[in-house]
């Protein structure tokens, strides 16, 4: 029996403008792509939820 249940799950939507450059495009998908930014999106996460606390006992994933 799995230890943990999804209870909601939330999407980010990245949009850009059409009339980027191409170079432009590819250096906003790599940082998006990057271990670093997914780094940092997790930690600014948990630091919200450590500011909530009902939600402490919430395990967070960040994927793709």
């Amino acid at each position: 029996m799995p230890r943990t249940v999804v209870l909601d799950e939330w999407f980010l939507t990245f949009r850009i403008p059409v009339s980027l450059p191409d170079r432009t495009v590819t250096a906003i998908r790599r940082t998006l792509n990057g271990k670093a930014f997914t780094a940092a999106l997790r930690q600014t996460v948990v630091g919200i939820l450590r500011r909530y606390p009902p939600l402490a006992t919430v395990r967070v994933v960040v994927g793709r």
